[in-house]
């Protein structure tokens, strides 16, 4: 199983854009990832906590730059069958 520190770790290696401009919410997730490692290990999780863990981590999804590049696959279907 994955420690909250390793998925944040693994958040992180795997999410390029994230920059500067983000440090404080990944130090955010980081610490509070330490904390709830902890107390995972002493059988206990502080729910308040894992609910901040889980609001940092949805706010920094949010940050993430939409690609114009993308398709949506029924509107490329709709156009393709205009075409023909």
């Amino acid at each position: 199983m994955k420690t909250f520190t390793q998925a944040v770790e693994e958040f992180i290696a795997n999410n390029t854009w994230l920059g500067v401009d983000h440090a404080i919410a990944i130090a955010t997730l980081y610490h509070t990832a330490n904390e709830l490692d902890a107390q995972v290990e002493n059988g206990k999780i502080n729910p308040p906590l894992l609910t901040a863990f889980g609001l940092a981590y949805r706010n920094l999804l949010k940050e993430r730059p939409t690609t114009t590049d993308e398709v949506d696959p029924l509107t490329a279907m709709l156009q393709e069958r205009k075409g023909n």
